[in-house]
């Protein structure tokens, strides 16, 4: 029996200190004997905080540490932090006071294997419109080793943030690329690219975009997210930001290995889930994380006029490459506010849209979930007409896998397939022509003479064909599918299925490249020859098929008419509009089906099952809160360590540096403070007070879901941190 998403959450809960105090690191990761600066008292007031993980696992070879900084909007220092699970951190090192207003911290992750050892440390802070980057090794003993330092003083810098990717890794070669937007008092945005020596930390400048004229916000909020890109999106950087009337604004840049920017897209704030309208989003104080390869989620306050509004709303965009070589545009698929009972677990979704097609399913060939959208008479038998050519296109490829024929093997068409009536390509006895091409024909304009002389070159006879489709039916638990021949000249079209089953036949190629080559082909120079003489499919080529009704439609077959078999007529009525399609938004495939016996539209329906099923998927579902953490913070810093572990940090009394940890676990959402510490910092002169109140979001390793996330806020003076799960995975 497996066991509830509950108890297997649960178990990841750390709950024994055996690394601490079995002494499980090695000998290189033994703590001090000895500590830098003492615990001072100090005038000074800190407003600023912010804290990252640079490295090291509970658990692991390498234990972890943390960074802090502390600022007084006039200079700051910065301490590690040996951390553990429920047990009070432990400041190691003060490095000295660093000028500036600002102080950020930045972690340079690579790719693979994150933060499992310690990894190169990047902080900035801003002097006079002057921004200063540092590099920092942060040895075992929490020693800060300054490495480098760069200015940039081309523009007054008014606000910052910090983003990276990998360069290249290897035996002998680190290179991180660093990504700094920019905004000035003016509201312009712009961007800075760095390349990072990962093993000397050596700061060397690449290049400096023009401004952008976009009206930011005296305080825009700045947030940058990497997005990894797949082969829907090419990897680029999301800068999301507010405006000058409260608008998110959301840019995209693609910035190549040699740190060159080029703007791929400004919005305000994005389009809809379809593409096609425009989506305006607002908010008072913001903060970005990615989410998964392709897309990136945006978290704002969006309610009431006041410092600390009371309400926050998680937006999830898809990143979507558009027209021109250098376009990407963001995709609002859903928010926090679609979901109706935010405080029960799982997405409570507003009623789904009708579908006119009496029967219908969503289908997630992931995990088998069928409960995206409420099934609509899935297992009520019909004929399914030129759907069936989904099963043949299975078997037609099976037959290549099993090396019996070759996609590229020359058929030469008999009379009886270019006979066929119905739909067709125009085939011509004797001509000879590729089987992929056939099977392009046959999905692309539901080819019935394809169909039949696929039929023949895989098992000889189109009688032989049928059986071999009704054995794969039957591997694949198909039980109320079945396929016959009306012993005339519809072979391509007589079959007899359900929503469900065509759902299920579709979901079992729904990762198979080849499958989706040919089923998902938008265009094709599809031609034979005849005596030596090219014949194209039509004339002049290519040969097209509609695959722009749905945004990122990956295949679809669908049928209309059709012929019967004796043996089951009149029992199921004949299709006169079915559909079986799939598209991946976000990384996540979906399937449909729909059969209908009378007259509806399938690719609206379609849609509309698509939509509908998204939204659920990634809806964000709000898993629970901390209770308020003190009264005075005006900043605080947040990150996590691992997917049960996360660190806070918040200014309070005395110059100082509150340190906490938490035992994270989104599933259950559990939020639970341990232990904290507090450091003060000697020596910093006070400076211009409080600066305005952030959001803020660290992302938590998760197995179960496309993205756990941690958030936290200031409300009154307190901090609270929330959990967030985005796009639920069902094992």
């Amino acid at each position: 029996m497996r066991r509830s998403r509950l108890a297997r959450t649960l178990t990841a809960i750390p709950i024994t200190l055996t690394c601490l105090l079995a002494g499980c690191e090695s000998e290189t990761e033994r703590e001090p004997s000895t500590y830098a600066v003492a615990a001072t008292t100090d005038p000074a007031v800190l407003s600023e905080v912010d804290l990252v993980h640079i490295g090291g696992s509970p658990g692991g070879s390498t234990l972890p540490i943390a960074v802090s900084v502390g600022a007084t909007g006039n200079g700051g220092r910065l301490t590690s932090w040996k951390v553990a699970p429920n047990v009070a951190p432990l400041a190691l090192f003060d490095s000295a006071i660093l000028p500036g207003k600002d102080h950020q911290l930045h972690v340079l992750t690579p790719r693979l294997s994150p933060k499992l050892q310690r990894e190169m440390l990047v902080s900035a802070s801003v002097t006079a419109g002057n921004l200063t980057l540092r590099t920092w090794s942060v040895a075992a003993d929490g020693t800060l080793v300054p490495l480098a330092q760069h200015t940039y003083s081309t523009v007054a810098v008014a606000h910052y943030a910090l983003g990276h990717r990998q360069i290249i890794i290897d035996a002998t070669t680190k290179r991180y690329q660093l990504v700094v937007p920019i905004t000035r008092n003016t509201g312009a945005l712009r961007l800075a690219t760095y390349e990072i020596n990962g093993i000397t930390g050596a700061i060397n400048m690449r290049a400096d975009s023009n401004d952008l004229v976009v009206g930011a916000a005296a305080d825009p909020q700045l947030s940058i997210s990497y997005v990894s890109g797949n082969q829907r999106v090419r990897p680029h950087y999301a800068v999301s930001f507010v405006d000058n009337v409260g608008r998110i604004m959301n840019s995209t840049w693609k910035v190549d290995d040699l740190g060159a920017p080029i703007l791929a897209g400004a919005y305000v704030s994005g389009k809809d889930i379809a593409n096609v309208a425009g989506v305006i989003r607002n908010a008072t104080t913001l903060a970005s994380a990615s989410l998964g390869a392709s897309g990136f989620i945006t978290a704002g306050n969006v309610q009431g006029t006041s410092p600390e509004p009371t309400t926050a709303e998680v937006q999830v965009w898809e990143e979507l490459t558009c027209a021109g070589a250098n376009c990407i545009v963001p995709l609002n698929i859903t928010d926090s506010s679609r979901d109706t009972v935010p405080a029960m677990f799982g997405v409570q979704q507003v009623a789904p849209p009708g579908v006119t097609a009496p029967r219908a399913l969503a289908y997630d060939p992931l995990y088998g979930d069928d409960s995206l959208y409420p099934p609509k008479n899935a297992d009520s038998i019909q004929g399914i007409a030129s759907v069936r050519k989904v099963m043949v296109l299975i078997v037609m490829l099976d037959a290549v896998a099993a090396g019996t024929v070759s996609l590229n093997d020359i058929v030469t068409v008999s009379t009886a397939a270019a006979g066929t009536s119905g739909s067709s390509m125009s085939l011509v006895a004797g001509e000879q022509i590729r089987l992929r091409d056939l099977a392009y024909g046959m999905m692309m304009v539901s080819a019935g003479d394809a169909t039949w002389a696929i039929a023949e070159h895989v098992a000889g006879t189109t009688s032989a064909f049928v059986a071999l489709m009704n054995a794969k039916a039957a591997v694949l638990g198909l039980t109320n599918t079945v396929y016959c021949h009306d012993a005339g000249s519809k072979f391509s079209s007589v079959g007899y299925s359900t929503a469900r089953d065509q759902a299920e036949l579709w979901a079992s190629v729904f990762d198979d490249p080849e499958y989706l080559e040919i089923a998902g082909r938008a265009s094709a120079v599809v031609c034979g020859a005849l005596d030596g003489v090219e014949i194209c499919h039509p004339t002049p080529p290519p040969m097209t098929k509609n695959m722009t009704w749905y945004v990122e439609l990956d295949g679809t077959k669908g049928g209309n008419g059709g012929a019967a078999c004796a043996a089951y007529t009149p029992l199921y009525a004949n299709c006169s509009g079915c559909l079986t399609a799939q598209a991946t938004r976000l990384d996540r495939p979906l399937v449909t089906a729909s059969l209908a016996s009378g007259a509806f539209a399938v690719n609206a329906d379609a849609t509309k099952l698509f939509d509908h099923s998204f939204r659920q998927i990634f809806t964000p579902d709000y898993r629970g809160s901390s209770g308020a953490q003190g009264g005075s913070a005006t900043d605080f810093g947040l990150d996590t360590v691992s997917d049960t572990y996360a660190l806070t940090a918040v200014p309070v009394a005395g110059s100082g540096v509150k340190v906490c940890n938490w035992n994270v676990v989104a599933g259950p959402g559990l939020l639970m403070r341990t232990q904290c510490t507090t450091r003060n910092l000697a020596g910093l002169v006070p400076g211009p007070g409080a600066i305005p109140r952030r959001l803020g979001i660290a992302s938590l390793g998760s197995i179960e879901a496309e993205g756990d996330y941690v958030f936290g806020r200031i409300t009154a003076g307190a901090l609270q941190l929330k959990l967030w799960r985005v796009g639920q995975k069902d094992f």
